[in-house]
């Protein structure tokens, strides 16, 4: 069935690189491919397929191919698109040093004082010995390394100082380069080509396979996310111990919570770790990674020093919630090595609520829990996690479109369907799941999931809503919705069984395709999509039975 869609996006097939991911059309057993057009100008996280946090796009350099384009370039001429590069296309460049040279670009984001690797594939264009190397806040080369006539691809790991990175090459080297590349931590990654850098789409692995991430814009409203031995962290009766295990992102980052000797998690007074954060009126997420370590349970104090405790067990996730109308739907999920992400939701706040963290056992000044990652936000459920520094950090809305297929869409009968792993978060009371549109709310229809739970369709043609259907309460988990339209003819499937059915429908002329939101500017949705597919004819019954069956 899938080779009589369209156009198709997912379906276990996710190729992303900057401002686009791969959507495809199959015929004859043949891929062709529909590129989707993806921003978000902010970098996010995801699950990789290993299952740690991985930041997105994980190569921190812009124009990480484009060195002819590179804002600093002296005593060199670089030659773009001069010899065929390890990928096979002809998109390596000629770098000849007249003197002593050196290139480089800014913008890196890496965390001052943290590791970050290098890498570059390199060789040599004559027969002649040839050495070049990395460099870092001036022109003196930091690791130098001898090339062939054969690409390799050469590594460097070191502590980042500032964005003053590049490579340099003494006076008469004539060498070809590809694919510069600088990643957090002390493992090069497989080679991300990036040109903005920042409009990647994300490919999540939390649920073991791959979904697509589309999330609404979030801001991590605490600084120093990660690094609790900051001043930034207010402390009593307890220490940190920095970088004391492996975080969930791979790195040796994750710090250790010890309650200081002969002191009590239980204690009703400040004992644990808190910050103060500027919050707005509104219902706040909190969110923490923590693992055990000598002691197995974190706990939560709202108010600092009042209320009861909201506590977890690190070996098996069991919730005991002292205050359900301070921790609202707190969960423990396992997401690798014994680590935990814990959340839960504030009641709506109009003055500032300062959950301390800390453990239930008396402290012997040594024994403590490994925690790492807080976040808190500003919505009804926790997202992706948005690691800070000094100041807090936003992450913009996921915005994925293809526009300008009105030849892709059906415009009289045409059939959508998404699949898409389904949860009790809401981010309103109409959350767009996805939509075809003109580009304004004129000319528009929708899938999109109600407050209730309940699957919805709505079409509005020239202004006025000319079609509607409510479903049933969609189960958790995965859920394959497939719609249906023709002239006085919609119905809705969900998970193999006809939901709803509308015989007044006018189909509206649309050109553009949507996910987590109608048109450009509206609030995104948060869900991981396993697939979206188009259709340009009415699909039979039998046909939507079988599309959306689990």
């Amino acid at each position: 069935m899938i080779e009589q869609a369209s156009l198709v996006i997912g379906e276990g097939n996710w190729a992303v690189k900057s401002d686009s991911l791969l959507g495809y059309k199959i015929n004859g057993g043949k891929y062709y491919p529909r590129e989707m057009s993806v921003v978000r100008a902010t970098t996010g996280t995801r699950i990789n397929e290993d299952g740690l946090v991985e930041l997105v796009p994980y190569n921190l350099y812009s124009k990480s191919n484009d060195f002819s384009t590179w804002g600093n370039i002296v005593n060199v001429t670089v030659t773009p698109n001069y010899t065929t590069s390890p990928e096979g296309t002809q998109n390596a460049s000629r770098f000849q040093a007249l003197a002593y040279g050196f290139i480089f670009n800014l913008g890196t984001t890496a965390t001052v004082g943290e590791p970050i690797t290098i890498s570059v594939y390199a060789k040599r264009n004559d027969s002649g010995t040839q050495s070049v190397g990395f460099f870092q806040g001036d022109s003196a080369i930091e690791y130098a390394f001898s090339l062939t006539n054969e690409w390799q691809r050469f590594e460097y790991t070191t502590n980042f100082l500032n964005d003053y990175i590049g490579i340099a090459a003494n006076s008469g080297a004539d060498i070809s380069i590809y694919g510069f590349q600088i990643v957090q931590g002390s493992t090069a990654l497989d080679y991300l080509p990036t040109t903005d850098r920042l409009d990647v789409a994300r490919i999540d692995y939390s649920s073991g396979s791959g979904a697509l991430l589309v999330e609404p814009q979030r801001t991590n409203l605490v600084t120093y996310s990660s690094s609790f031995d900051n001043s930034a962290w207010n402390k009593t009766n307890c220490s940190i111990t920095a970088n004391n295990t492996t975080a969930p992102d791979g790195t040796t980052a994750a710090d250790k919570l010890i309650l200081a000797n002969g002191q009590s998690g239980s204690s009703s007074d400040g004992t644990g770790i808190r910050q103060l954060v500027d919050i707005a009126s509104g219902s706040y997420t909190y969110s923490i990674y923590a693992k055990a370590a000598e002691f197995t349970t974190i706990r939560f104090r709202e108010n600092q020093v009042t209320g009861a405790f909201l506590t977890i067990d690190l070996t098996n996730g069991a919730i005991t919630n002292g205050d359900a109308g301070q921790y609202i739907n707190p969960t423990a999920i396992l997401v690798s090595n014994g680590w935990y992400r814990i959340t839960f939701q504030t009641p709506t706040l109009t003055a500032l609520y300062k959950y301390s963290v800390r453990v239930s056992e008396t402290g012997n000044g040594t024994s403590g829990i490994f925690i790492w990652g807080y976040q808190v936000e500003l919505g009804s459920y926790s997202t992706s996690y948005i690691p800070t520094q000094s100041a807090t950090v936003t992450r913009n809305a996921d915005v994925i479109s293809k526009t300008g297929i009105a030849d892709l869409i059906g415009q009289t009968e045409g059939t959508l369907f998404v699949e898409f792993i389904n949860d009790n978060n809401n981010n309103a009371s109409i959350d767009r799941i996805v939509a075809l549109s003109d580009g304004t709310a004129n000319n528009r229809l929708y899938l999109a999931k109600l407050l209730s739970g309940a699957s919805y369709f709505v079409s509005v043609t020239s202004g006025t809503q000319t079609g509607g259907i409510t479903g049933a309460i969609m189960p958790q988990g995965i859920v394959k919705i497939a719609l249906a339209y023709n002239t006085n003819d919609v119905v809705m499937y969900v998970n193999g069984s006809l939901v709803g059915s509308d015989l007044f429908h006018t189909t509206p002329a649309t050109s553009n395709l949507y996910l987590g939101q109608e048109n450009l500017g509206t609030a995104s949705l948060y869900k991981p999509y396993n697939a979206v597919s188009l259709y340009k004819t009415r699909l039979t019954n039998a046909e939507l039975a079988t599309l959306t069956t689990i």
